[in-house]
């Protein structure tokens, strides 16, 4: 392929590389990124650890921090996040 080549509408550029499939060309959707925070995804996934294996976490480390590459954001607990994710029981008297 030349560079001259990239010029071409997409039809015809797609047609010269393909030309034994036919073709379908749809509508363009602009581009948009969404990639939401879900701290309680994050959270879910600590709990099935279990509460021990958290706390050790805290121990070797003043917080944890998980880092989503996929969307880029950085979710940082500190000691609190074990009340958080493992609530002592009540105790009700009957």
């Amino acid at each position: 392929m030349r560079p001259a080549e990239l010029a071409l509408a997409p039809e015809i550029l797609l047609a010269r590389l393909f030309p034994e499939e036919t073709l379908r060309l749809f509508e363009p959707h602009p581009v948009s990124y969404h990639c939401p925070r879900d701290e309680e995804k994050v959270l879910n996934m600590l709990r099935t650890f279990g509460r021990e294996e958290v706390a050790e976490m805290l121990v070797d480390h003043d917080a944890i921090v998980i880092q989503d590459e996929m969307c880029n954001h950085e979710y940082r607990f500190g000691p609190e996040v074990l009340a958080l994710l493992f609530p002592t029981p009540s105790r009700s008297l009957h």
